[in-house]
C-alpha cells in the first residue's frame, strides 16, 4: 500500500482465508465478475432510508489538517473504529483501537485516556463510521473540546 503522505510503502498483512468464504473458501461459488454480479441479484438493502442529522463542520477535519496536528506532535488521541479484521490489516501507529460498535460501552475507556482535555480524532475506513463515532462521543460528552472526524 501506497502512503502518499509519506511517500514511502507500507506492508500490508493478508488475512488468512475464511472457510466460508464464497470467493476464497476451499468451496468458493464465486469465480467471475459474472458470479459475482449474480450473487447480489437476492441481496437486499435497506427498505426505507432516514436522513441523519446534519453533521456539524466544527466535529470535522481533513486528513491535511490531522497531518498537521501529528506533524507538530500535539498531544491527542487517535480513535479508529473500524472492524477487527480491518485494523489488524493496516493500522496508524499509535491508535486506539475500539470498534464502532463497542463505542458506547467502552466511552469510560475514551475518558480515561484523553482525560477530557485531549483531543480525539475518529478514524475509519472510508469516513463514515468515523463522523458516527464523532457524534456518540460528542453526544456523550458534549463538554469536551477536540472531539472530530477525520
Amino acid at each position: 500500500m501506497y502512503d502518499a503522505m509519506a511517500t514511502s510503502f507500507m506492508n500490508v498483512r493478508k488475512p488468512p482465508k475464511q472457510a466460508k468464504c464464497p470467493v476464497c473458501g476451499p468451496k468458493a461459488t464465486i469465480k467471475t465478475m459474472t458470479d459475482s454480479h449474480e450473487s447480489l441479484v437476492t441481496t437486499a438493502g435497506p427498505r426505507q432510508y432516514v436522513e441523519p442529522s446534519p453533521f456539524p463542520d466544527s466535529l470535522q477535519i481533513t486528513c491535511q489538517e490531522y497531518n498537521t496536528e501529528r506533524d507538530e506532535e500535539k498531544d491527542h488521541i487517535l480513535l479508529d473504529v473500524r472492524v477487527k479484521e480491518q485494523y489488524e490489516i493496516c493500522s496508524i501507529p499509535r491508535s486506539v483501537h475500539i470498534p464502532l460498535q463497542d463505542l458506547v460501552n467502552r466511552l469510560s475507556e475514551v475518558e480515561s485516556l484523553s482525560k477530557g482535555t485531549k483531543p480525539v480524532y475518529c478514524i475509519c475506513r472510508r469516513g463514515i463510521a468515523s463522523v458516527d463515532a464523532a457524534r456518540i462521543l460528542h453526544e456523550a460528552r458534549p463538554s469536551y473540546p477536540g472531539i472530530h472526524s477525520v
